[in-house]
């Protein structure tokens, strides 16, 4: 894009949380930074010593005249008008930091003029301004008019339209009339003016497409730039249509289809592998207790040899201590909390929020682990039915309705169940969800015979080695069904909340066991 080869500007999307943001504002500061900073990033990563032909391309472009301006969530409340004003002051920003000389004051003056001439009473907020000591000073017109002539005579008046605006600025004064000319002329009079090039990436920027086809159209001839002019717009979005649904407005799902055409789309997502590495890179050891934990940990990664070569085997990679850094978190928990956060409103954020919360704020997420359980505990492992907490307990509203329907399963039976009931039965329905995700295509997530087994590997002894049994007591309660997949293997699911297809024998166990636990208690 910046060497011209194509007439496209760049569109990234993703969910919520999938690091769109992060991977935008990384391509602005790798155009900012100095060469050196940029140099010592790129050598940090592996994927990157590999692209050295690219870097050496990007300092090329960053020698030779390439600003980016960066916007983060303008269209929210604002009208086209504002949202053109502020891309106007977040590149003139920008100019002025990289000394770029020229910031488009001659490209202004029409609509300085239209602004005079329009009404008796900007003349006189003017003239009035001209009176104070510090405007004395620097204007050697002494009004209005003497302004307004200078500007229609003269050809160059950026040294007179610069103090305009410096005034107008520093008095608050809404001298400039941002329509889409406007905003167009002086991104091509800033570009031609200094040589450069311009990139403006524009966060958040989804609302811009649910309003009216006319502000539309008027973004369209800012976008329209980049075929003519090295002025690339780009735009990160989410998922355009389903947030259009979600805001009831089916029709403006259509919008931006005009737009398409002046963009080259790429779709951000989290890997299942970088993701795992993500999750152990958010915690380390104390520095004092690095070997200690290093023994710690040599104990549970046996403990959890089966089901962590099945969780490699399904990322098809070979390294194990990718296993080693996540502990003591269960392998087949971490990917479950990756896979399931599609689930929960397409946020992907949802993994380092349980990653990061602290301790003390009332949730179970990593840090009430570790302040709850050690390696001496009946329960050493943070596992599948440990994520309840954050994804359904306090997470509820963010929820998808068919996710919803399956974790439900949950509070209705609750009441009647043994704790080892209620944490087998919350680990086979995280598993169905995140299973069920359209993103997911991890068999070792499916919640079948073998998978559950996989998922207590390693935990107290009752739950490894009678998964399966407490599983068949849920089936016999009627709470799950098992099903045969076409490959043969046997796998639970939750029974549809609308259909009750408890056999007699179960309804029979059930009256034994409510009236039973009835009596019991009296």
């Amino acid at each position: 894009m910046l060497g011209g080869r194509t007439q496209h500007s760049l569109w990234i999307s993703g969910v919520f949380g999938s690091g769109k943001s992060r991977c935008a504002y990384t391509l602005k500061k790798i155009i900012d930074a100095p060469e050196n900073e940029v140099r010592a990033y790129w050598d940090k990563y592996e994927l990157l010593k590999c692209e050295k032909t690219l870097l050496e391309r990007i300092i090329e472009y960053k020698k030779s005249g390439t600003i980016a301006a960066y916007l983060w969530g303008t269209s929210r409340d604002y009208t086209i008008g504002q949202i053109f004003k502020a891309v106007y002051e977040s590149i003139k920003e920008e100019l002025i930091k990289s000394n770029a000389g020229y910031t488009g004051e001659n490209a202004l003056k029409e609509s300085v003029i239209s602004w005079l001439e329009d009404d008796e009473c900007h003349k006189q907020l003017i003239d009035d301004k001209l009176q104070k000591p510090e405007w004395k000073a620097v204007f050697s017109q002494l009004s209005a008019d003497s302004i307004l002539d200078s500007l229609r005579k003269g050809e160059d008046v950026t040294f007179l339209m610069k103090n305009i605006l410096d005034m107008a600025d520093a008095e608050s004064i809404d001298i400039l009339d941002f329509t889409s000319d406007v905003i167009v002329n002086w991104i091509t009079d800033v570009i031609t003016g200094n040589n450069i090039r311009i990139v403006l990436i524009l966060d958040e920027f989804l609302d811009i497409f649910l309003r009216n086809s006319p502000a539309s159209d008027e973004f369209q001839k800012l976008v329209a730039l980049c075929r003519k002019i090295p002025f690339y717009p780009v735009i990160v979005t989410g998922s355009i249509v389903s947030q259009a649904m979600a805001c009831g407005r089916l029709d403006c799902k259509n919008i931006p289809s005009s737009l398409e055409q002046f963009f080259i789309k790429k779709d951000v997502s989290l890997p299942d592998i970088p993701a795992l590495e993500l999750i152990g890179r958010a915690f380390s050891p104390k520095s004092v207790s690095v070997k200690v934990w290093e023994t710690m940990t040599d104990d549970l990664l046996k403990s959890v040899e089966r089901s962590g070569a099945a969780v490699l085997k399904s990322l098809n990679i070979q390294n194990k201590e990718i296993l080693r850094s996540i502990l003591p978190i269960h392998p087949v928990a971490a990917l479950v909390l990756k896979n399931i956060s599609p689930a929960i409103r397409e946020n992907q954020r949802s993994m380092f929020v349980f990653m990061s919360t602290p301790k003390d704020l009332g949730m179970k997420t990593f840090g009430w682990f570790i302040s709850n359980h050690g390696p001496a505990s009946d329960r050493r492992l943070l596992t599948v039915d440990m994520l309840w907490d954050v994804i359904y307990d306090k997470g509820q509203i963010f929820i998808s309705k068919d996710a919803k329907s399956v974790l439900d399963t949950y509070k209705r039976y609750a009441g009647s169940l043994s704790d080892y009931e209620k944490i087998v039965l919350k680990t086979i329905l995280l598993m169905q969800v995140a299973y069920q995700q359209k993103e997911c295509c991890l068999s070792v997530l499916e919640p079948t015979v073998q998978n559950l087994t996989y998922a207590f590997e390693g935990d107290m002894p009752i739950l490894a080695t009678d998964c399966i049994s407490i599983a068949g007591a849920l089936l016999q309660k009627g709470i799950l069904i098992e099903k045969t997949s076409v490959d043969g293997k046997k796998y639970y699911e939750a029974v549809p909340a609308d259909k009750d297809i408890q056999t007699d024998a179960a309804k029979k166990n059930n009256w034994v066991d409510n009236f039973f636990e009835t009596v019991y208690k009296k």
